[in-house]
């Protein structure tokens, strides 16, 4: 009987496993914006004052880590975009989450999911 328990609670908890979705690596970060890029395709990076902290994504290369990218080729690049142009004239902090992935730059730079103006 001790062994169809073991054996139930093993089922169980792999079922659990098995349903319960992954959670992705993701670096956030309050700071002022140190400079923003903007490249003629489109792509961006904001470079932080202060390092990501969190948990970035291991895609983050080496040298990088103070930073985050933005696609404005999109509604929301678009307004990742005026959101930190507005922060950096301003001197304010700004929060920003990143997604998790690094697909803009390469596996290089984390891209950002959303940036808010303090």
């Amino acid at each position: 009987m001790a062994n169809l328990h073991t054996r139930n609670t093993a089922c169980l908890a792999l079922a659990y496993l098995c349903l319960v979705p992954t959670v992705q690596a993701a670096g956030t970060v309050t700071t002022t914006i140190a400079s923003v890029r903007a490249d003629t395709d489109g792509k961006g990076i904001i470079e932080f004052a202060q390092p990501v902290g969190g948990t970035p994504p291991g895609c983050v290369a080496s040298g990088f880590g103070s930073m985050m990218s933005f696609n404005a080729n999109n509604v929301g690049g678009k307004a990742v975009l005026a959101v930190a142009l507005a922060a950096k004239a301003a001197g304010t902090q700004v929060f920003a989450a990143g997604a998790g992935t690094c697909t803009h730059y390469s596996n290089t730079i984390e891209d950002i999911s959303y940036l808010l103006q303090r």
